[in-house]
């Protein structure tokens, strides 16, 4: 699965700051979700990215691929 946080916040000409203020989050949880380096998403999290965002679950999430 692969998480599209930062394509999402950018089709919103949203900075990394301004949704991490709008979060109560970090600039480094920001950057660290961004770069994949934190991959643990929680309900209340992915509804607070999404109430920010104007966006659902399925805009932010997309699935890999099977490799055959």
């Amino acid at each position: 699965m692969i998480f599209k946080l930062q394509e999402v916040r950018k089709s919103r000409s949203m900075s990394q700051q301004e949704l991490a203020v709008k979060c109560g989050l970090a600039l480094t949880t920001i950057q660290s979700y961004e770069s994949g380096r934190k991959k643990q998403y929680n309900h209340e999290l992915i509804e607070k990215f999404c109430e920010v965002l104007e966006c659902t679950p399925a805009d932010l999430f997309v699935l890999e691929p099977v490799a055959a």
